[in-house]
Formats: C-alpha cells, structure tokens, sequence
C-alpha cells in the first residue's frame, strides 16, 4: 500500500443525510473511500477516475445518495454510493453524451432475462459421433457462444460508466460546489477557469468564468 493513499486532500459529509453517516475521503489515489464513522470502518470503495488522485468532493444537495467528485484526469463524476458499480454517469464539458432527463440514483438493470445456458459437452466417440450424424455437430459451440455472449451483456450493463474517459476540464479539479435552486447547479474549479453545470440533466450550461 502506497503511504499517498493516506494523504488525505478532501473529506466531506452529506448535509441532507438521514440515512447514513458516511463520510467522503478523498486522498492521493485515484479511488474514493467511505468511512462510516459508527464503526470506524471503511463501508466502500468508488474506483474510476483514471488520474493519479482525487481532490474535490461534494454531496447533492438533493439526495443523500449521490456523491460527486472530481480528479486530477479532469474528469467529475456523479455516484450513486448504494449501488456496486455506483458511477451514475461522467460529466462532458463538450456536452456529447445523451444523459436522463433528471438526476436521480438510477434503479437496478433487470437481467433477469438473460439465463446461464448448461453447456453440454459429448462424453464419448460415440456421442460426439452421434451429434455429428444428428446434424447438431455445432451446438456445443453454439451454446459457448451464446452463453459468452451474455456474459459480455451483463458486462455492459453492470459496468457501462467505469471506463468513460470524457472530461469536464481540461485540467485536474480542484473544487467542487453546488448551489443555486435547491441545490440544482454545480460549480466546478480548475486551472482553465470556473464552469457551471445543470444537476438535472448533467449539462454544461456553458457559462465561463476565467480566474
């Protein structure tokens, strides 16, 4: 374990929670801690920003439930913390990616529908004789397929924001703040100025302001 993970650069605690007591640890590694202070121990892990740190914390001031943060790769991600790949989605300060119409910890992809398949393999010569003569010569393969084909579907949905490399800045983030109407807008701080974005729809409202 690096001694940098123990460098702490921001912590922070929800000021609408009624649920948790969780505290935010971000530190100098690229992955964000929760510290449930009842127990002393750390609840969860939030990996995904691809930087060498995470600086800037803040809370929703909506939800007890999302957390956002921002990191030395540029990038501001929004968290859904009760969820195991919790990343709700990244910000885009090109505002290219299509998000929800509101900000809100999104429900559990039902993959109910998708359903391991046994794969049944031939025992004997004569039954992989049989299955050649039966015209089913492929359908273990086709099994194989079918069932690493689910498998990479389940990867999509359970994962989809993990490896998203878009930026909010073109620098690392050194703040973070919500404000304006029930705590509706984000302000967000790096060396190339100072942005605002819409917590409702995830959008950069385009409005600069140079430091």
């Amino acid at each position: 374990t690096s001694k940098h993970e123990f460098e702490v650069n921001c912590i922070r605690m929800s000021g609408v929670a009624s649920s948790h007591s969780l505290v935010a640890v971000a530190t100098r590694c690229p992955v964000i801690k929760l510290w449930d202070p009842r127990n002393g121990c750390i609840s969860s892990h939030l990996a995904g920003h691809i930087g060498k740190e995470v600086a800037a914390l803040e809370w929703s001031k909506t939800s007890e439930w999302l957390l956002i943060s921002g990191g030395a790769d540029g990038q501001i991600r929004v968290w859904d913390i009760r969820k195991a790949n919790s990343c709700v989605f990244v910000l885009d300060q090109f505002n290219m990616k299509k998000y929800s119409e509101h900000l809100a910890p999104l429900p559990d992809v039902d993959l109910s529908h998708l359903k391991r398949k046994k794969l049944k393999t031939p025992r004997t010569d004569e039954d992989r004789l049989l299955e050649v003569n039966g015209g089913r010569g492929n359908r273990f393969d086709r099994n194989l397929q079918d069932w690493i084909s689910s498998k990479r579907l389940v990867k999509k949905f359970s994962d989809p924001k993990r490896n998203d490399v878009a930026t909010a800045h073109d620098c690392p983030v050194k703040v973070l703040h919500c404000d304006g109407s029930a705590g509706l807008c984000l302000y967000s701080t790096g060396k190339d100025g100072i942005k605002k974005w819409d917590l409702t729809s995830g959008k950069n409202m385009l409005v600069h302001f140079e430091l």
